[in-house]
C-alpha cells in the first residue's frame, strides 16, 4: 500500500473495544472503553438505504486509514465525533507497511 498524501490522516478518530460492564444487578452489559485515539483519512466508499425493522436506514461505507497497529480488529470500532465505524475488514498487505486500511461502516442512528 502506497503512503497517504501529506496531511491526509488529519481526523481524530477513537479505537474502541467492546468491555463488560457491571448492571448493578449482578449481571452485566456490553459497554465500549476507548483504547487510543488516532490519527486517520476517512474516504466514503458507498451509500444506500436498507430496510431493517420495516423502516429504511442509512447504509454508508469507508476506507478508512491509520498508521499501523496490533490491536484493530473486527472486534473493535472506531468514533469519530458522533459517528461510529463498525470494522469490516483489516486490510494490512504483509504487516511491513506503516499503514493500514480499514473497511467499515458507518452506522446511521
Amino acid at each position: 500500500m502506497s503512503a497517504p498524501a501529506i496531511g491526509a490522516l488529519r481526523r481524530r478518530v477513537t479505537l474502541e473495544v467492546p468491555a463488560r460492564v457491571p448492571d448493578g444487578g449482578g449481571g452485566a452489559a456490553i459497554g465500549w472503553t476507548t483504547v487510543a485515539t488516532l490519527w486517520a483519512e476517512l474516504k466514503s466508499l458507498s451509500g444506500a438505504e436498507v430496510i431493517v425493522a420495516e423502516g429504511l436506514q442509512g447504509k454508508v461505507t469507508h476506507e478508512i486509514t491509520i498508521r499501523r497497529r496490533m490491536d484493530v480488529s473486527p472486534a473493535a470500532r472506531l468514533r469519530y465525533g458522533a459517528r461510529i465505524f463498525v470494522i469490516w475488514a483489516v486490510l494490512d498487505r504483509d504487516g511491513q507497511d506503516p499503514f493500514m486500511r480499514i473497511q467499515a461502516e458507518e452506522r446511521l442512528l
